[in-house]
């Protein structure tokens, strides 16, 4: 917030002049959500919130009470990003399911070709030398 002659004004979006705005918005996430996290049943990386429970009833649950915490704290969720009641979620480049989490299949993708590409420009460059 800030007090100008016209009022007291509070941004809705942070200043591009801040200090480390991610650092900054996931330590207002860690003390907003301490007692949750605590608890062990929600993951917060910056804007990226994972809420998972064994039952479904359980889940509805947690989840309005994370979304009346976000309201009650002046932050607001965008419904075209959200996935709820998933049994398989995209989760910081992990796929998160219920009795495992494994790698996104295009990030290794994308490794295995560069290795591939990296493999076939050494063995090339050795074969140049060798001539």
């Amino acid at each position: 917030m800030f007090k100008t002659n016209k009022g007291l004004f509070e941004p809705l979006v942070m200043f591009f002049g801040l200090c480390n705005p991610p650092a900054t918005f996931q330590n207002m996430m860690n003390d907003i959500f301490l007692m949750e996290t605590n608890e062990g049943w929600i993951l917060i990386y910056i804007n990226d919130i994972l809420i998972f429970s064994k039952e479904k009833e359980d889940l509805q649950k947690l989840t309005l009470q994370v979304l009346k915490k976000l309201q009650d704290n002046d932050l607001f969720v965008n419904l075209d990003k959200c996935t709820f009641k998933a049994k398989e979620v995209d989760y910081l480049g992990m796929i998160v399911s219920k009795n495992q989490i494994k790698m996104d299949p295009a990030k290794l993708e994308g490794i295995r070709d560069w290795l591939l590409w990296n493999s076939t420009s050494f063995l090339y460059n050795q074969n140049l030398k060798r001539e």
